[in-house]
């Protein structure tokens, strides 16, 4: 289950917050700009929009109250409401300075926990926010603004049809106005009628995007939240949940390599490396099973965490169990240059994986993710794009060792 929060005409919002006096009346921001860029609802009621000329507001709109934007103000108060949500929710996206997204699937109760955040954001923030929760992040989102302002709505199959038929399908998440115009003309209006659609028409017209925003709708979950703790850089987490379940040991650690491989490049782009993994495996009866692992050598490169964590795996996993999410957390992030390096050979090792992972990010950099790619993550990658596993995930190669024969597994990374 997925909550979406949404401040309500947020910056106005946090200007009110420090201004109580303001409350209840028309306010705006922009005035350092020459055009409004937030309006509290009171002055929407008087049809002043974002991007309406300060000097039509002065003219035509006395009562208003014009305020220059303060950023760092509207910065302090997003993090405020990053850290509440994460009191109820541990696994938190930080998507926009005014809307995060929450997976509740690890709360034990997601309602009381999405009410309890509800009511901290208001009463501590003095402020209003829009809650909305679905089995997707798209449905989630979708739900917040059904009931704008100070909503709190939750999309189940009762009430699913009813939202997606009040909601024009050019409003969703994702749907820009090209895509929007190209529906309209394959006469597709509200939400309802695109997730009736056929999909051979969604994939014939449009690109994967809105495959997937169609799919979203749908209720079936392709689009991870990113858990990047971006406010302390403490730890970066990933998960995902795929329909149909699955006990196949081979595509769940293809899933869990996936997001390694993921989580890892969230680690290089902040300049760190993790001290500890931990994983775990969601069964369709909602059991949990993982480990945490305390890395031998601090690292961000994947090859060498999978290594240390498919023995856990194994540990783990269970045959005939049906398992429908997988999920890693890579924590106790550091600075590379904390971390003390007590062999010759481990240094030079991490020297060469540091090489690698510049080349590989910069490949990706140039071509988009998933250029290149561990051949642990081809099954989970492969079957996003549809399309068979390639055979030979991985081969090994036999070398000659002062201890005789020994096995060195290749990783098959993809093509260019």
């Amino acid at each position: 289950m997925i909550l979406h929060v949404d401040g309500d005409a947020f910056f106005a919002a946090c200007e009110v917050s420090r201004r109580p006096d303001l409350r209840g009346k028309p306010v705006v921001t922009g005035r350092e700009r020459g055009i409004v860029t937030a309006a509290t609802y009171e002055a929407k009621k008087l049809g002043i929009s974002r991007a309406t000329p300060i000097h039509e507001v002065r003219s035509h709109f006395p009562q208003v109250t014009i305020l220059p934007s303060d950023y760092e103000l509207y910065a302090t108060i997003s993090k405020r409401m990053y850290a509440i949500t994460r009191r109820h929710a541990l696994l938190v996206e930080e998507y926009g300075v005014d809307e995060c997204f929450a997976d509740l699937s690890l709360v034990e109760n997601p309602l009381e926990a999405a009410r309890n955040i509800k009511e901290d954001l208001q009463r501590e923030l003095n402020m209003t926010f829009s809650l909305g929760i679905g089995p997707t992040k798209v449905l989630a989102k979708l739900a917040s603004k059904h009931e704008k302002p100070n909503g709190f709505c939750v999309v189940i199959e009762e009430n699913k049809e009813a939202i997606l038929r009040s909601t024009p399908a050019a409003f969703v998440w994702g749907i820009g106005p090209q895509s929007a115009k190209k529906l309209t003309g394959l006469g597709i209006h509200s939400t309802l009628d695109f997730v009736q659609a056929d999909r051979a028409l969604i994939e014939r017209t449009f690109t994967k995007p809105m495959l997937e925003i169609w799919e979203e709708l749908r209720g079936v979950s392709v689009l991870p939240v990113d858990y990047v703790n971006a406010t302390d850089q403490k730890s970066v987490q990933r998960t995902r949940s795929f329909t149909p379940p699955t006990e196949d040991p081979r595509r769940l650690f293809s899933e869990l390599s996936q997001h390694v491989e993921h989580g890892c490049r969230k680690v290089r782009k902040l300049g760190l490396v993790a001290t500890h993994v931990s994983f775990f495996l969601k069964t369709q009866a909602f059991r949990y099973q993982g480990a945490d692992i305390k890395l031998p050598v601090a690292t961000s490169a994947p090859g060498d965490i999978l290594a240390l964590l498919r023995p856990e795996f194994l540990k783990v996993y269970k045959k005939n169990t049906l398992y429908r999410t997988t999920g890693i957390t890579l924590h106790g992030l550091r600075s590379p240059d904390a971390v003390q390096q007590d062999l010759f050979d481990t240094e030079h090792k991490g020297e060469k994986n540091e090489r690698l992972m510049i080349v590989m990010d910069a490949l990706e950099h140039k071509y988009g993710e998933h250029t290149l790619y561990l051949g642990t993550s081809a099954r989970s990658i492969m079957q996003d794009r549809a399309k068979p596993a390639p055979s030979l995930i991985h081969t090994e190669a036999l070398v000659v060792t002062s201890k005789g024969l020994k096995r060195f597994p290749i990783p098959y990374l993809g093509t260019v």
